[in-house]
């Protein structure tokens, strides 16, 4: 589950940790290149374990993310207590600590988004609800995007992002 504003450097697999590294370049160098305060913050992430097994776990993270170049530290509960002095060790096994995670700002981030793609010649329309998403099937039976209808027409393409949330009912 993702959370709004918080940034991760590790993630249970090689295709979000790629992703994730890939983002936090992107997130570094877009305030200067937009003049727009993404409210970047790199205050470091720690992943609590109460348990050996999440422990063992957090330390398979911490490998994966090593074959990737994410830094990370497994601390026993004193080194956890000295990172961050008004943690209540008492019921902690032990953590892992990712320093190069993070905070944003996520309308800052949009904002400096929208700019960064408007001066590269993209269009931004807002206020436009989809009414549909056509597709068309692969030669392999994949079902792949082909075009966006919206209230205002309709836009071929072949990639599109969903940054609506989730919705649970």
């Amino acid at each position: 589950m993702l959370y709004p504003g918080l940034v991760w450097s590790l993630r249970p697999n090689d295709l979000e940790v790629r992703l994730l590294r890939k983002s936090q370049t992107v997130m570094k160098s877009l305030e200067s290149e937009t003049d727009v305060n993404t409210g970047w913050i790199n205050n470091g992430g720690l992943f609590i374990a109460s348990t050996k097994e999440r422990l063992d776990e957090y330390k398979r993270l911490m490998t994966l993310g090593k074959a990737f170049g994410v830094e990370s530290f497994v601390l026993g509960p004193e080194e956890t207590k000295k990172l961050y002095p008004l943690m209540n060790v008492k019921d902690v096994y032990g953590t892992l600590y990712s320093p190069a995670d993070g905070t944003i700002d996520p309308a800052g981030y949009c904002t400096a988004l929208t700019r960064a793609a408007t001066r590269l010649g993209a269009r931004v329309v807002q206020n436009c609800p989809v009414i549909d998403i056509e597709t068309t099937e692969d030669d392999f039976g994949t079902k792949r995007v082909s075009a966006v209808h919206t209230e205002k027409g309709s836009i071929r393409t072949r990639a599109l992002v969903n940054c609506a949330g989730s919705f649970i009912s």
